[in-house]
């Protein structure tokens, strides 16, 4: 919505997350949560800074539209969190 083009494969998508693929098995229930958490809090910065190049390219749609997405992982995190019992 800023100017920007959408990927156009999946490669590209996987190439641009800030969230790294993750091969590797997974041994434990802890280490779900702690995958889960990291990857929660990467989008978390991914979306501030996204609010922010909104409000300075004064595109309050935009802006609008990662607010709800923050609420949701921020919330998504806490339950995690609580999950997991830290």
């Amino acid at each position: 919505m800023i100017d920007g083009i959408a990927n156009a494969s999946l490669k590209t998508y996987l190439d641009e997350s800030p969230v790294p693929d993750h091969s590797a098995p997974i041994q434990t229930e802890e280490d779900t949560l702690r995958l889960l958490q990291d990857a929660h809090l990467k989008l978390i910065a991914a979306i501030k800074e996204g609010i922010f190049l909104a409000d300075e390219a004064n595109d309050p749609g935009t802006e609008d539209f990662l607010t709800g997405l923050l609420r949701e992982h921020e919330k998504t995190l806490w339950m995690l969190k609580a999950t997991k019992g830290s």
